[in-house]
């Protein structure tokens, strides 16, 4: 009996093939840039929020559904910029606004137990002048250069950055079914108590269920008040 010697691929073939497949992630036309983005942004916020490095992964597996329910909010606000001709500056302002989100909890949970909510913004005048109880000078002005810097980085990425044509029906099909997977994460999340909408504790809350999600819904629904400790 003759035997025929299966054919093997190059490695260096599969490597190209992942690479290729990595780019699509990654790639600014394809609507698939905005759930890459919004995972990695919900890992780092989740690990920033629980200062532990892998703090994202354990959040990963510890509410599976809480995680996929931030990077489903994450996505639907970084979801408009595919519709913008210059759309990588505006993924770059979003994903800044996440993760500046994700610092200031960072660094709020050092000083405090009550998470990062939408009433700290409310109140920011009469917290800027209490800033030196979180925060010493040096530290401040390294903040203030840093944010300078990101926006002067923004502006000088949105005027290089060239325009791209805009395809609508990707987009919004994506868009469609990010709002979908959210629906369902929470219909599925509040009816098996893996998600909430009540936090009688927000620091419980935050770790629970995550940072996007709390603070989403907290900013939605103004059902609670931050204070400061």
């Amino acid at each position: 009996m003759q035997y025929t010697e299966l054919p093997t691929r190059d490695p260096r073939a599969r490597l190209r093939a992942l690479g290729a497949y990595l780019a699509k992630l990654i790639d600014p036309d394809r609507p698939a840039v905005c759930w890459t983005l919004a995972a990695a942004l919900t890992f780092v916020i989740e690990s920033l929020a629980r200062h532990r490095v892998f703090g994202g992964l354990a959040f990963l597996f510890s509410n599976p559904l809480g995680f996929a329910a931030s990077v489903c909010i994450i996505a639907l606000t970084l979801h408009p910029a595919m519709l913008c001709r210059k759309r990588i500056p505006v993924l770059a302002l979003v994903s800044t606004v996440w993760f500046g989100l994700g610092v200031t909890e960072f660094i709020l949970m050092f000083k405090r137990v009550t998470p990062l909510s939408a009433v700290d913004f409310a109140i920011a005048r009469s917290v800027m002048t209490i800033m030196t109880v979180y925060l010493t000078v040096p530290v401040i002005v390294l903040i203030l250069l840093l944010v300078a810097a990101a926006l002067t980085g923004l502006v000088i990425l949105f005027v290089k950055s060239k325009k791209r044509r805009v395809d609508w029906k990707k987009p919004a099909l994506s868009l469609l079914l990010c709002a979908v997977c959210l629906f369902l994460c929470v219909v599925i999340g509040l009816s098996t108590g893996l998600l909430d909408d009540r936090f009688p504790n927000l620091s419980d809350a935050y770790d629970d269920y995550g940072f996007a999600y709390c603070f989403s819904i907290v900013s939605v629904k103004g059902c609670t008040t931050s204070t400061f400790l």
